[in-house]
């Protein structure tokens, strides 16, 4: 049996379920400045909530998906922005509508959102060129495909997780806005949680031991663990916020040629596409799809890693495998660039 919400808050883990320290910088960026920019209706700005973990040369985005708060990205940032600090700078951020950021009123889209995080490259000093390695997952890996078509010489690579090009038929635009809706329906906090992890994990993940340091029982435990520290430590969530964005991802579309431009040109970056066989939120299809696109440009040009029998949050579920492929893809590109000697090489 699953553990009761006071037995998890009773749990010695509890306190320290999501730990990181002290981000090396962090702050509020105000982007969208221009008042003409996205429908933002002659207001100047809106802040964007960021941290940077780390103090080595290569620079990492993490762009976080529908309604995720940066700090969601902890056992990435853990792994490379702390254990390997010296050499990896992390970038994580709120997007718009969700977290520490604002929300404000007014049309998203994943291409204005991709504006965002460009502004928000641009303010932490990071716009040099073939720097970034960009890794977005579900709407943030949408959002990662705007951007690479809108700055294509900033990126040295980039991850694409769990997302699509434009999300397809598998069922209708008002039942996939429905279904994500559906996880901000007041129930109590176990429906919630229950709701989230049937729509995110596989069974077998989350009845299996507790795969991070092995202080609760089960995975779905420590899941339901961080969504109550989140629940007592990070803003209430805001349903327009949430709506807002999800309307920008059903509504993202990169069509066959601009598909075949996201490699670039001249000397492409590496694209890595990762998707799992049982993502019930954005099927293997769609990820499918996305590499046929980009290798219309080149062959090779965009390389599909399917995780059997897991769903749609890669960097939980199978945590070492995606961080060893996506540092593999940060060294190879770095190499590549002729910068391998943080790696001693």
């Amino acid at each position: 049996m699953p553990l009761t919400v006071s037995e998890v808050l009773a749990h010695p883990g509890f306190t320290n379920v999501i730990s990181l320290p002290e981000p090396d910088r962090k702050g509020i960026a105000i982007v969208a400045k221009d008042p003409d920019r996205g429908g933002n209706k002659g207001k100047a700005g809106f802040g964007i909530s960021w941290e940077i973990y780390g103090r080595g040369p290569v620079l990492v985005v993490w762009i976080m998906g529908l309604n995720g708060p940066k700090v969601a990205w902890h056992r990435q940032v853990c792994m490379f922005g702390v254990e390997q600090g010296d050499i990896y700078s992390c970038l994580v951020f709120d997007n718009r509508g969700v977290g520490d950021s604002d929300a404000p009123l007014m049309q998203y889209s994943t291409s204005e959102m991709a504006k965002d995080v460009l502004e928000l490259i641009e303010h932490v000093g990071w716009s040099k060129e073939r720097r970034i390695h960009l890794v977005g997952v579900s709407m943030g890996g949408m959002i990662a495909q705007e951007l690479a078509l809108l700055a294509p010489t900033l990126l040295a690579s980039l991850t694409l997780q769990s997302t699509a090009a434009r999300l397809s038929n598998v069922v209708s635009w008002p039942e996939h806005i429905y279904s994500r809706l559906s996880l901000l329906i007041p129930r109590s906090f176990p429906s919630r949680v229950h709701a989230i992890q049937t729509s995110l994990f596989s069974p077998h993940w989350l009845a299996s031991p507790d795969d991070l340091n092995n202080e609760f029982p089960t995975n779905a435990d420590r899941h339901m663990a961080e969504e109550l520290w989140r629940s007592y430590n990070l803003p209430k969530p805001r349903f327009h916020g949430f709506l807002l964005q999800a309307i920008a991802a059903a509504w993202h579309s990169v069509d066959k040629d601009r598909l075949a431009e996201l490699a670039g040109t001249g000397t492409p970056k590496p694209i890595l596409v990762l998707t799992g066989t049982e993502d019930r939120m954005i099927q293997e299809k769609h990820s499918v799809e996305i590499c046929e696109g980009v290798n219309v440009g080149g062959e090779g040009r965009a390389r599909l890693v399917r995780f059997e029998g897991a769903a749609h949050v890669l960097g939980w579920e199978r945590r070492r495998e995606y961080n060893v492929l996506v540092e593999q893809l940060f060294r190879e590109s770095e190499v590549a660039l002729g910068r391998g000697e943080v790696f001693g090489l």
